[in-house]
């Protein structure tokens, strides 16, 4: 796990929503997925 894995969980933990997580850390929502899972 690394920093970006931390920052992108606490923003989807924030916000409550993929999509409007990703889109705040300008990803797709594919990405957001795969970082948080691994």
């Amino acid at each position: 796990m690394n920093l970006y894995q931390l920052y992108y969980f606490k923003t989807l933990a924030e916000l409550e929503h993929y999509t409007k997580a990703a889109a705040q850390l300008c990803l797709t929502q594919p990405s957001l997925s795969n970082a948080i899972s691994s």
